[in-house]
């Protein structure tokens, strides 16, 4: 809806932020529905932000937050590096099929665009943290309860029901946010964090993973135009 809005020049303007506050309310409201701690969720972001203790006896506002943080560096150094590690992984693959799918008639030429420090803090804070807050948080939480998880990828315990439906979900979003089917693709990359997600238990690495990924493939399409 916010995207056939588009006419409004403040919703075109903020339309990315808009959609992300969005995603973010709707989840919490859903999150205090299905019941138990935001946590069941992965909000905890695996440590990226965290109600790491339960004690009502300790301070709170700045101090406690700070207090929070504090607590969540050990875990937050954790998911990121699971992120990176799942990257190192995933994009190299990601580059040589881009190359195939192109077939650039030009070397790679490095850039970092426009405004990096900027871009990349939209992608992680506007994009990635709404998106998996939505989808693999409380989307894929609630589905999990529904279909529990049967089949095992390795350590990882998988429920195939809900990381196929979120993922179809979250391609779908951008089909209609955009009426381009070749948006459909975003399927995949929903599959890959939905198994982080069951992966880590929280949605942090997935945060920083989305991330990444949009990063990595905003560098390919400048580089090779």
């Amino acid at each position: 809806m916010l995207a056939r809005l588009d006419f409004v020049a403040f919703v075109a303007d903020n339309l990315h932020a808009l959609v992300g506050v969005v995603f973010v309310l709707a989840a919490l409201a859903g999150a205090r529905r299905g019941g138990g701690p935001t946590r069941r969720f992965g909000f905890a972001l695996g440590g990226l932000l965290a109600d790491v203790h339960d004690d009502d006896t300790e301070p709170g506002g700045l101090r406690g937050l700070a207090r929070d943080l504090y607590r969540a560096l050990p875990d937050a150094g954790r998911q990121v590096v699971a992120a990176v590690l799942v990257a190192a992984v995933v994009l190299p693959p990601f580059a040589l099929g881009f190359w195939l799918w192109r077939r650039p008639d030009h070397p790679f030429a490095f850039s970092w665009g426009e405004q990096p420090l900027e871009s990349a803090a939209a992608q992680l804070l506007v994009v990635a943290l709404p998106e998996e807050t939505f989808f693999r948080g409380y989307v894929q939480t609630r589905l999990t309860d529904a279909f529990p998880a049967n089949r095992k990828l390795g350590p990882v315990a998988l429920s195939f029901g809900a990381l196929l439906i979120q993922a179809a979900m979250f391609g779908a979003v951008h089909i209609v946010s955009d009426l381009d089917p070749s948006r459909l693709a975003t399927v995949f990359p929903g599959l890959l964090f939905g198994v982080v997600r069951a992966w880590r238990g929280g949605i942090g690495a997935c945060i920083v993973l989305h991330a990444l990924c949009n990063l990595f493939a905003s560098t390919l399409a400048r580089g090779w135009g």
